[in-house]
């Protein structure tokens, strides 16, 4: 299991560092001009946001706990980013939500408990999927339960 925590802590990490040098680059002298002036913090998005599927919320949100407890602020994790305070959010509402949530803008990772659609596929420029495991879902009955005897 600390093999599995580590793999994701990495991958974290990496997700941390790609969603906050994601910026575009400038084009114009007026744009140049007024991003000079901007503070750091102004223009590197400091909070992360995971919605979506409730099988990955309680694995996300542990690595994220252990994330922020190990490095506290962003410039520990970069130097090249802002020295501010590491925040991550994690909802769940189901893969759907997930979805919604990335298309709408309104989080950075979509957490889906299954296959992405062609159709959800089609809308998200540049798309990229990792799978962080496989769950499985069983029934299980007590063999002194009265439902076993009941024809």
């Amino acid at each position: 299991m600390k093999k599995y925590l580590k793999k994701l802590t990495v991958l974290l990490a990496v997700c941390v560092l790609f969603t906050a040098c994601s910026g575009q680059k400038q084009n114009t002298e007026k744009k140049e001009e007024a991003s000079k002036t901007e503070t750091k913090s102004d223009s590197v998005n400091i909070q992360i946001s995971f919605s979506g599927s409730s099988t990955l919320a309680p694995v996300i949100s542990k690595i994220a706990t252990d994330f922020i407890e190990k490095y506290t602020t962003w410039d520990k994790v970069d130097s090249s980013l802002p020295k501010e305070n590491i925040t991550i959010f994690v909802s769940s509402g189901g893969s759907g939500a997930g979805v919604k949530a990335v298309l709408d803008k309104v989080a950075n990772f979509g957490m889906l408990a299954r296959d992405i659609k062609d159709s959800e596929k089609e809308k998200v420029k540049d798309l990229e999927s990792f799978t962080l495991g496989i769950d499985a879902l069983c029934i299980c009955v007590n063999p002194d339960n009265n439902i076993l005897k009941a024809k």
